[in-house]
């Protein structure tokens, strides 16, 4: 399998050589152990620290995969994670910001934008604690490539939301059908 490489977080498997030319604080994730490393400047060491959860989840919660701490022999390792749904716009016919999701502690967003219209621009926004909006850098998971905006459909989109007080979908053109933009989160 080869390595990829999403905003600062980096997937392979626990064969893979871990990359070291790479920004302070990044992840790799092995996906065939379930475990997370975090890369200090010079190498990579196991991430210890656990998934909590609670009995009492959001409302619309869910629970991706299984939920707990694997502390066997190899160390301290995630094997599950917090994930919400959410609507920013549903067969949408005029410009609109749409839903604003209040980000809390989640972590990575991703949206899927599709539709009937035959042009579409659309702006990924979010607000930090100024409460100001400003453009987010994503990923088109099709093709790897970035940006803050698109005029694309049957895209899926992947943002590294940690941080941020809200974001949101601004559909800012629309002409010939509708557009839908769905999304999850996860923690």
């Amino acid at each position: 399998m080869s390595i990829t490489q999403i905003t600062r977080e980096f997937l392979g498997l626990s064969s893979d050589t871990k990359p070291t030319n790479v920004t302070t604080g990044s992840k790799f994730i092995e996906l065939d152990t379930k475990k997370v490393f975090i890369f200090d400047g010079s190498s990579w060491y196991l991430n210890p620290m656990p998934v909590m959860v609670t009995d009492s989840l959001p409302t619309g919660s869910n629970i991706i995969g299984k939920v707990g701490i694997d502390s066997g022999n190899n160390g301290v390792s995630i094997i599950g994670s917090l994930a919400n749904d959410v609507t920013f716009h549903n067969a949408a016919i005029v410009a609109a910001d749409g839903t604003i999701l209040t980000v809390g502690g989640y972590k990575t967003l991703t949206v899927e934008i599709y539709g009937t219209s035959t042009s579409r621009t659309i702006a990924f926004i979010g607000r930090g604690p100024s409460g100001t909006d400003r453009a987010i850098m994503g990923v088109r998971l099709s093709d790897l490539s970035t940006g803050s905006s698109t005029t694309g459909t049957g895209e899926i989109w992947q943002f590294d939301i940690t941080g941020l007080s809200s974001v949101f979908v601004d559909l800012q053109a629309v002409a010939g059908g509708n557009v839908t933009a769905k999304g999850r989160v996860v923690a």
